[in-house]
């Protein structure tokens, strides 16, 4: 309890200073006064409250008019990010001015916070824009352990999608469309498909329902799998049409496929295994396809995998969100090559969270041809 209180504090001293500023700023810029600046305060407080609302109802289920409350809310978001750097930018410049002993008139102050909230607002459409330009990513990875009847190994990974009230049909319908089009063999989910209440979502579950592939379908689970419900998320996975991989290997005809819980599970759980363990039952001479959420590679589980796949990071979404995830999680988004021949590839993820927008993190489903040494000579 403890712990929750001081994150909700932290939530509404942080989103809400990011407010009050760039409400501020925009009293500022329209010359705002009397009922006016009341009407931007109250709206401020809703915009703030709003997410931590929209979560506590999230078992009245999915309304359009809860959707478009979200929208709304999650928009406003995006805008408050935006410009809050810009306009913190902005104030650095005028430190700087200051330092200079130059001072900006109030005509002045007035345009530049204009021009921040004018290319917030740019910033905005543009992210929203991208956010639905969902790329396809190829990788190619050579191996000598594929059996001499599979030359290459197609796998499709999606990560990120946050099913929920922003991320809906429309938007997963263009995600599948990218998978069939490559036709892989196997497809896995590196956590996070959901996002909060999923009752009711039947045309997502046709969707994902007709997705095929003649490996199979895999997911391992992400940390919002356990903020949506981790019961019920495991539930319409599985209705999906995807075999949970919790902790545990499965031997595949071509290769092994390990997948682990998200952290957040082990200790919402007091669950505890040994990464290593696990991987350490793999044998060398197959490939080994390793599934975690988290880009997290543990010293002691390097030998044991050929290829890790993981996502969680968004590519920071949107830009200079970037600098803070980069900061926490090392190795960003992309394919890294490890000590002994192992690799790691970390997807930027292929929906949204929070605000439905990506500015300079495209959002991608990738396709992983594990190909044979032999048949890469040819």
């Amino acid at each position: 309890m403890g712990l929750f209180v001081l994150v909700i504090t932290l939530y509404i001293a942080i989103y809400g200073g990011m407010t009050w500023m760039v409400l501020t700023s925009l009293v500022r810029v329209l010359a705002l006064r009397g009922i006016a600046v009341w009407v931007c305060n109250i709206w401020g407080a809703l915009m703030v409250a709003s997410p931590l609302l929209l979560r506590r109802w999230d078992g009245l289920g999915h309304s359009e008019l809860r959707h478009i409350a979200a929208w709304i809310a999650y928009v406003w978001m995006g805008f408050v990010f935006f410009a809050f750097c810009l306009l913190l930018l902005f104030f650095v410049f005028r430190i700087l001015f200051w330092c200079r002993r130059v001072a900006l008139s109030d005509l002045g102050l007035r345009c530049c916070s204009s021009i921040a909230l004018f290319l917030a607002f740019l910033c905005c459409l543009l992210g929203y824009s991208q956010a639905w330009d969902i790329k396809v990513n190829y990788i190619k990875v050579e191996t000598a352990k594929l059996p001499p009847e599979w030359p290459y190994v197609r796998v499709a990974q999606i990560s990120d999608v946050h099913l929920g009230l922003i991320v809906r049909e429309d938007r997963l319908k263009k995600i599948v469309e990218a998978i069939e089009a490559s036709s892989p063999h196997l497809v896995v989910s590196t956590g996070d498909l959901v996002d909060g209440q999923m009752d009711g979502r039947q045309k997502e579950i046709d969707l994902l329902q007709s997705l095929s592939a003649p490996l199979g379908k895999f997911a391992v689970t992400g940390n919002h799998e356990v903020y949506a419900g981790l019961n019920q998320a495991a539930s319409f996975i599985e209705e999906c049409g995807f075999q949970m991989i919790r902790n545990e290997v499965l031997a595949l005809a071509p290769l092994l496929l390990a997948g682990v819980d998200d952290d957040d599970i082990k200790m919402a759980e007091s669950f505890s295994s040994s990464e290593q363990n696990l991987l350490s039952s793999l044998s060398p001479h197959r490939f080994r396809l390793f599934l975690k959420h988290r880009p997290v590679v543990m010293e002691d589980s390097i030998d044991f995998f050929d290829l890790q796949l993981s996502g969680h990071v968004h590519g920071g979404q949107m830009w200079p969100f970037t600098f803070v995830t980069r900061a926490v999680y090392p190795m960003g988004t992309g394919l890294h090559r490890l000590k002994n021949g192992a690799m790691l590839y970390v997807t930027s993820g292929a929906g949204t969270w929070g605000p439905p927008m990506r500015f300079l993190a495209a959002p991608e489903v990738v396709i992983i041809d594990i190909v044979s040494s032999e048949t890469a000579k040819k």
